[in-house]
Protein backbone atom coordinates (compact mmCIF):
# COMPACT_ATOMS: atom_id res chain seq x y z
CA UNK A 1 0.00 0.00 0.00
CA UNK A 2 1.91 3.08 -0.98
CA UNK A 3 1.10 6.24 -0.16
CA UNK A 4 -1.28 8.64 -1.60
CA UNK A 5 -0.53 12.31 -1.95
CA UNK A 6 -2.52 14.24 0.98
CA UNK A 7 -1.90 11.17 3.29
CA UNK A 8 0.72 12.65 5.73
CA UNK A 9 -0.79 15.73 5.72
CA UNK A 10 -4.56 14.08 6.70
CA UNK A 11 -2.63 11.94 9.37
CA UNK A 12 -1.42 14.79 11.03
CA UNK A 13 -4.63 17.02 10.79
CA UNK A 14 -6.02 13.93 12.28
CA UNK A 15 -3.88 13.90 15.32
CA UNK A 16 -1.10 11.73 14.41
CA UNK A 17 2.54 12.81 15.86
CA UNK A 18 3.97 11.58 12.36
CA UNK A 19 3.66 9.63 9.29
CA UNK A 20 6.11 6.92 7.75
CA UNK A 21 5.29 5.28 4.17
CA UNK A 22 5.10 1.54 3.12
CA UNK A 23 7.14 -0.04 2.58
CA UNK A 24 8.76 0.72 5.28
CA UNK A 25 12.56 1.75 4.85
CA UNK A 26 13.93 0.56 8.43
CA UNK A 27 16.72 3.46 8.55
CA UNK A 28 13.96 5.91 8.21
CA UNK A 29 11.70 4.77 10.74
CA UNK A 30 14.46 4.36 12.82
CA UNK A 31 15.06 8.22 12.42
CA UNK A 32 11.58 9.03 13.06
CA UNK A 33 11.61 7.16 15.94
CA UNK A 34 14.81 8.74 17.59
CA UNK A 35 13.56 12.28 16.62
CA UNK A 36 10.59 11.65 18.81
CA UNK A 37 12.31 9.49 21.38
CA UNK A 38 14.81 12.67 22.09
CA UNK A 39 11.48 15.34 22.28
CA UNK A 40 12.62 16.61 18.49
Amino acid sequence: AKAMKGDREKAIESGASDYVTKPVDPDHLLSVMEQWMRGE
